[in-house]
């Protein structure tokens, strides 16, 4: 069983000349898991934004692929393959102000200079994060939360912009592949 993360992300690989593709993170599977391990057929089982690059596997490697599970998938079907990423987006991150975890969606999404400055300097000053949340609370710092702040400025926002609004026009494409392959989903 291999554990698979976004590239980046966590203790992942975090290449600085990408732009975090879904061809990136295919490639980066393929040379880590794939071919060292000489991996034939395989059960794919994603969660959220890793669900669109389980997929775009899936439908790279349909005869290997036995099943696919995907746990809270971000899929917004479009009426037209132009609006796919731009539905997607209005579906992820409305513009709104209340509640505040939706106000930051919308910031980091639409606002792109604001979102990628405040990616900046969260990412960037990980540490320095780290430490205060470790202060304030007199605890040891969840794993999420070194995590959360660990990704790289570059790795956060390439990876939202570029797997799930880049790829929102071929979730259906993945999808029929995956079905004439007669793989189950």
């Amino acid at each position: 069983m291999f554990a698979v993360d976004l590239l980046g992300f966590g203790k992942s690989p975090k290449p600085t000349d990408g732009l975090y593709t879904i061809e990136d993170h295919i490639d980066m599977i393929e040379i880590s898991v794939l071919k060292p391990f000489q991996v034939n057929s395989f059960h794919i089982v994603a969660h959220s934004m890793g669900c669109v690059i389980a997929l775009a596997l899936a439908a790279k490697y349909p005869q290997m692929v036995k099943s696919v599970t995907l746990v809270a998938a971000p899929y917004f079907p479009s009426t037209t393959r132009a609006k796919a990423s731009e539905t997607t987006l209005n579906r992820l991150a409305e513009r709104k102000i209340w509640p505040p975890f939706l106000f930051g969606a919308s910031v980091m999404s639409w606002y792109e200079h604001l979102g990628r400055t405040i990616c900046f300097l969260v990412c960037r000053n990980h540490l320095t994060w780290e430490w205060i949340i470790k202060l304030v609370t007199r605890r040891d710092v969840h794993f999420m939360m070194i995590d959360l702040t660990k990704h790289t400025h570059h790795s956060a926002w390439h990876t939202m912009h570029n797997v799930i609004c880049g790829a929102a026009n071929s979730m259906d494409e993945y999808l029929k592949v995956m079905k004439i392959a007669g793989n189950t989903i």
